[in-house]
Order: structure tokens, then C-alpha cells, then sequence
């Protein structure tokens, strides 16, 4: 059986501060595992819902292990 990808790069520009991807999603979660890989070198322009959706999972994250650090 074959699926389509849930996600693909439509377009990349090389900017002075760093690579700009867009993505085509079918929901926006499905790209929250990839971003998360990049950890600190990603940050989501748009859209707003995805930038939520990340710093949810990073606060999630976060608070996973702050007990662990003492």
C-alpha cells in the first residue's frame, strides 16, 4: 500500500538570516515532529496555529524535565 506523504516543501528561498521552506500540510501536527527535530535552529513565521501548536509541545517538553535538572 502506498500513502502520500503528509507533508512536502513547495518552495525554499535563501535569505540572509537563514532558509525559508514552505510547507504543504493536510494538518498542521503533521509537521510538529519535523520542526521539533531542528530544536532552537527552526521558528515558524506562519501560521499562528502551528507556532502555538510548537511552543505548547516545547512547554510540554520543558516541563517533562525540569524536576529532572535537581
Amino acid at each position: 500500500m502506498r500513502e502520500a506523504p503528509s507533508f512536502f516543501a513547495v518552495g525554499e528561498e535563501q535569505r540572509p538570516d537563514g532558509l525559508l521552506v514552505t510547507f504543504r500540510v493536510r494538518h498542521e501536527r503533521d509537521l510538529l515532529g519535523w520542526l521539533l527535530g531542528w530544536g532552537a535552529h527552526v521558528r515558524v513565521l506562519e501560521p499562528a496555529g502551528l507556532r502555538a501548536l510548537l511552543v505548547e509541545e516545547a512547554a510540554q517538553i520543558i516541563k517533562n524535565h525540569e524536576s529532572l535538572l535537581t
